[in-house]
This record gives structure tokens, C-alpha cells and sequence, in this order.
């Protein structure tokens, strides 16, 4: 009945040829995938990775392009430095750590001197600023991150933030007085949890 609907509501509208070159079982049969892959323009896509693979090289993205992203744009930017921020971390020689942190605070530093990430009032990329931030132990980041999780509910936000918080040297004490002087401004399933991210439940 499907096909018979889709077959008349388009008849008229899309060539028959087309229509008629509809291969029907397989699409309904066929297992696993699709047997066609649709393609799409990636373009806007990877002018972002790209210049966040370019931000690792010393080439940071200029401000006037930033402003030209949708946020969409700006959150895979942010989302491919931080995936290039952790395999650095990762693959860095043991005592090396500090080292990758302050490339990344120089690099971040000029970032937000061009692009001005820090002053987005766009939760999505706050949040994604923020754990950059505090993985590389930027110090300017760990005031607003404190700010911003004490002016939201979400545990999408708030739980990577005090979790990033209390594993760095820098935030450990904070994220812990912070939780404790304000849990019950989140909700009760929220505040279970992030006590338990915490340590502070047993």
C-alpha cells in the first residue's frame, strides 16, 4: 500500500522513468546498509575540520570566517579540536603532558583573541570552549566554567564540566565547593549524579 501511495501522490511530479526505475525489493529485502549510499555535500563540513587540523599547524582560523558559520559550523570546529586535543594528550611521552597543555593554552589563547569563543552566549559552544579550556588548564576558562555550570540545569553541560573540573589540578577544589554550596539548585537526579562524578556518594 506504501508503494501504491508513494507511487500516485509523485506521479506527474518525478519522471516515470524514474519512478519505474524504483527497485523495490531490494530496498525492502536487501540486509544490513542501504544498498545505495546517498551522497551529500560535506563542504560546509570540512571547511570546519580543516581548519581546526590547520589550528594544530599554527594556523588559526580568522574571526571573520568564524562569523560566517552557522553554529552547526562552529560546534564541529570545536568538536574536531578537541578530538585533535586528546589524541595529543594521549599520544604524548610520559612527562610530556605539560608541555601539550601549554601548546594548547597558546593556541587557545589566540584563538579566542580572533574568534572570541569565550564571549559566545551559544550554550553549545560555551560548553565545547570550556572543556578545552580545562583539559589544557587554561586558567582565564575556569571562572566562567564555574559561572556557566551554576546557570544551567542540563546534565548534557553540567556533568562533563564538573567532571573535567575535579580531574584537573586547577578545578578540583572548585568544582567541590561549588557543588556543595549549590546542589540544590539542580535537580535531584542531576545532583545524585554529579555527587557521584564528585566522589561525594557512597
Amino acid at each position: 500500500k506504501f508503494r501504491d501511495f508513494f507511487l500516485s501522490y509523485l506521479k506527474g511530479k518525478v519522471d516515470d522513468k524514474v519512478l519505474g526505475g524504483i527497485e523495490w525489493e531490494k530496498w525492502w529485502y536487501t540486509t544490513g546498509m542501504p544498498y545505495k549510499a546517498n551522497k551529500f555535500d560535506t563542504s560546509l563540513m570540512d571547511e570546519c575540520v580543516e581548519a581546526a587540523s590547520k589550528c594544530k599547524e599554527g594556523v588559526i582560523v580568522e574571526g571573520s570566517v568564524v562569523k560566517g558559520w552557522s553554529t552547526a559550523q562552529t560546534v564541529i570546529f570545536l568538536d574536531k579540536l578537541e578530538d585533535i586535543q586528546m589524541e595529543d594528550f594521549k599520544a604524548a611521552e610520559k612527562g610530556g603532558e605539560q608541555k601539550e597543555k601549554a601548546k594548547f593554552q597558546e593556541l587557545l589563547s589566540g584563538l579566542d583573541k580572533k574568534c572570541g569563543f569565550s564571549k559566545s552566549r551559544n550554550s553549545e559552544i560555551l560548553f565545547r570552549w570550556y572543556k578545552l579550556g580545562i583539559r589544557s588548564g587554561l586558567e582565564s576558562v575556569f571562572p566562567d566554567a564555574i559561572k556557566f555550570v551554576l546557570s544551567q540545569g542540563r546534565m548534557k553541560f553540567v556533568r562533563p564540566l564538573y567532571r573535567l573540573l575535579f580531574a584537573s589540578p586547577e578545578g578540583k577544589e572548585k568544582a567541590l565547593e561549588t557543588f556543595k554550596a549549590n546542589k540544590d539548585i539542580y535537580h535531584s537526579i542531576a545532583a545524585k549524579m554529579i555527587a557521584k562524578d564528585l566522589k561525594l556518594s557512597s
